[in-house]
């Protein structure tokens, strides 16, 4: 019985049962006039078929599986990768810490205004004294000790010795009421310093964005890349078949073949290789996100957007964050060495006590004293000082001054690579255009006798070449955007964490009234508060624009 009748009587049977049964089976049934033979292969056919059953119901199992699978595993764009790093990210939590730093910084430089307020216990230990060589001090005693009913100690006539152990108990105060304007200038520059540490955390945030941006257009490159080879392979595989019928009638030589499958092989050489630089840069991915590499499945960005001009980015410069961050750095250090000058001007303090107990007991409960310190001589100490400060503040000059121009030259720099990549992505795809009908060209005359079979893989080759370099191209263009974009310090398309956003406007909010605490004088300090880069306004995200409607080649 042929194959074509079992597959008549059979049309339930599923494709892989038959095969399977074509080695099995129809090599014993060579006899189509015995009915013997072929009421005995029906009942094996049976029995095979009752055991492939289980297998069978294991693979339609598996097929309505995978669906859901894939369901849950939706597609993530770069905002919402870039979301998923950033919560997992120990460099942003780190830097959170530092701005918390910072604000205890600044409340305990707030503390000096305040008076401090102790409870106090004094007790003095004297050695004896000999009453023949003090009788001056013997006569003043005795004094005291008619005018008081307690005494400070016993008296021993017989060694003509006496002890006084004096003893104070009770709550006292100090505060310190002019210091050069020091604690008012340190409280500056702690404010400062919050201002800074936020300040580089979002310049950290940019920069992450940026680096998973990398990323993320790393691994749909290779992802359309290998697609390219996989088709390529494809083409080659049916260029192999068409030149195996020839070479069998004779149009075709065996050295045609031969190169249409030593380039089908290089094309899986270079499959494999593209493969392997996708697992590699998807488990970094993985890394970043802390989640399973195989769960990661990514989102198809939108178009690009128009180009703009170069002075829309340069204008943002001044804004970008790690700039902001070295200025308000030289302000912490300016207000610093003005706090180092004060150490030239005096002190002046109140100091009180009210005794709740107290041995002798000179009927006095309280008292205040008012001190006034003027430094005459330190050694150099403070002069030195205000020369390590002048010093710091030209080093904090120069480097904002390093910073802008490095920053100019960034959103330059990137600026130039943005346009060159949109400008060879044009010019690329109408190359792959133009290779796709040399392709089709090259086929047809082939068939015709016209050209070689190695110009037809030729033109195959440089038609795939160009797909898998407009894929480069746009890629490459998609992360020069986010670098322009971050170079120019462009905040507005950078998602952030809703409740981290809010712990740090909460903490700069509270530097900033505390910024209005009153200064050593009795004044209020109105010390300017802190504040809180692609453009958002015209230019939305990459990752959250819609579907791609340019021409996929």
């Amino acid at each position: 019985m042929s194959q074509e009748g079992i597959q008549k009587k059979g049309r339930q049977i599923p494709v892989g049962v038959i095969f399977y049964l074509k080695g099995g089976i129809f090599h014993s049934m060579s006899d189509k006039n015995s009915c013997c033979e072929h009421t005995a292969s029906r009942n094996l056919l049976r029995s095979h078929f009752t055991a492939l059953l289980p297998l069978l119901l294991a693979i339609l199992s598996t097929a309505i599986v995978s669906p859901l699978q894939a369901e849950r595993s939706p597609a993530l764009t770069l905002n919402e990768v870039y979301l998923q790093v950033l919560r997992r990210s120990e460099q942003d939590e780190i830097r959170k810490e530092d701005l918390a730093v910072a604000q205890a910084r600044y409340r305990q430089s707030l503390s000096s205004y305040y008076p401090e307020i102790f409870l106090f216990g004094r007790k003095s230990f004297y050695d004896k004294y000999d009453e023949d060589d003090n009788s001056q001090l013997e006569t003043l005693l005795r004094q005291q000790q008619s005018q008081s009913s307690n005494t400070t100690g016993s008296t021993s006539t017989g060694s003509g010795f006496r002890t006084i152990d004096p003893y104070q108990a009770g709550v006292g105060f100090r505060w310190p009421i002019f210091s050069g304007f020091q604690t008012y200038y340190e409280s500056q520059a702690r404010d400062a310093e919050i201002s800074s540490a936020a300040l580089n955390r979002q310049r950290y945030r940019q920069l992450l964005y940026r680096d998973v941006g990398e990323v993320y257009f790393q691994i749909l490159e290779y992802e359309k890349t290998t697609q390219i080879l996989k088709e390529e392979q494809q083409a080659l595989r049916a260029r192999i078949g068409e030149l195996a019928r020839r070479v069998r009638i004779g149009r075709s030589s065996q050295g045609e073949l031969l190169a249409a499958q030593s380039e089908y092989s290089n094309s899986r050489v270079e499959l494999e290789r593209v493969e392997g630089l996708r697992q590699v840069s998807t488990e970094l991915l993985a890394f970043l996100m802390n989640a399973p590499a195989e769960s990661i499945v990514l989102a198809e960005p939108g178009p690009l957007p128009g180009q703009r001009q170069l002075t829309a980015y340069l204008e943002k410069v001044e804004k970008r964050t790690d700039l902001r961050a070295a200025m308000k750095t030289l302000d912490a250090e300016k207000a610093r060495l003005q706090s180092e000058k004060g150490g030239h001007y005096p002190e002046a303090s109140v100091e009180g006590s009210y005794y709740m107990s107290q041995k002798p007991d000179f009927g006095r409960d309280w008292g205040i004293t008012l001190s006034i310190e003027i430094p005459l001589f330190e050694g150099g100490n403070t002069y030195y000082a205000v020369r390590e400060y002048e010093a710091l503040v030209r080093k904090s000059k120069l480097e904002l001054q390093a910073l802008r121009r490095s920053a100019s030259y960034e959103v330059r720099s990137a600026y130039t690579d943005y346009v060159n990549a949109l400008s060879r992505l044009a010019l690329m795809r109408q190359s792959v255009q133009i290779s796709r009908s040399t392709y089709y060209v090259q086929m047809r005359d082939y068939r015709l006798g016209i050209v070689s079979n190695l110009e037809v893989l030729s033109a195959l080759r440089n038609f795939h070449m160009a797909r898998r370099e407009l894929v480069r191209l746009e890629m490459l263009a998609r992360i020069n955007e986010i670098r322009l974009h971050v170079a120019a310090g462009m905040q507005a398309e950078i998602p952030a964490a809703p409740e981290r956003e809010s712990e740090d406007l909460e903490g700069l909010q509270g530097s900033e009234d505390s910024a209005n605490a009153a200064t050593p004088d009795g004044s209020q300090d109105s010390s300017e508060g802190v504040g809180k880069d692609s453009n958002g306004d015209e230019a939305a995200n990459p990752s959250t624009r819609g579907p791609d409607s340019g021409e996929d080649p």
